[in-house]
């Protein structure tokens, strides 16, 4: 039996568009015409304590990442290609929403059913996995993890170029970079 490389892909700002909707729940909580270049360079926009607990807690209801869309239109296609020369992994960082864990599980099972459930990985610290490779929007989940890390461009770190990461800005680019 021939041994793949293993390929572990965050599943926010990576695989989903999360920041759409959240940008959209943004927009209709507080009236605000928020867009995603609005998040160049940062992960939050300046919104009172009040209201960040209020859009945490919208983010964290049963539901809030049932309907996610995919962040591109060939990410699926591109993953069921990888999915015939890796082991594919799907790590997400969960334990920040607490109640989005059986919504991903859900989402992924619909969405990816080509993937093996095995494989789905609900965690904080990514450090701790195990694979050849990390597709990840997050420097900080980079930073520790003992494989080779791929950065993955999203709006917040777009504007970074402070680190050594390998940096994929789009699945076209991931399809070209591993298959």
């Amino acid at each position: 039996m021939k041994h793949l490389k293993t390929l572990a892909f965050d599943m926010d700002e990576v695989i989903t568009d999360t920041l759409a909707k959240k940008i959209a729940v943004l927009n209709d909580l507080f009236h605000r015409n928020v867009t995603k270049e609005d998040f160049l360079g940062s992960r939050n926009l300046d919104l009172s304590k009040e209201q960040s607990k209020i859009l945490f807690n919208e983010i964290n209801k049963e539901g809030f990442f049932r309907d996610l869309e995919f962040l591109e239109k060939d990410t699926r296609a591109i993953l069921e290609e990888l999915n015939e020369k890796y082991d594919i992994y799907i790590c997400t960082a969960a334990m920040e929403v607490p109640n989005s864990l059986q919504d991903k599980y859900l989402w992924l099972k619909e969405n990816l059913p080509f993937l093996n459930d095995q494989n789905f990985v609900f965690c904080g610290d990514k450090s701790v996995l195990a694979t050849d490779y990390l597709v990840d929007d997050s420097l900080y989940q980079l930073e520790e993890f003992k494989g080779e890390g791929i950065l993955f461009t999203a709006p917040h770190n777009q504007l970074n170029n402070e680190h050594s990461f390998t940096r994929l800005n789009n699945w076209q680019e991931v399809a070209d970079y591993f298959l």
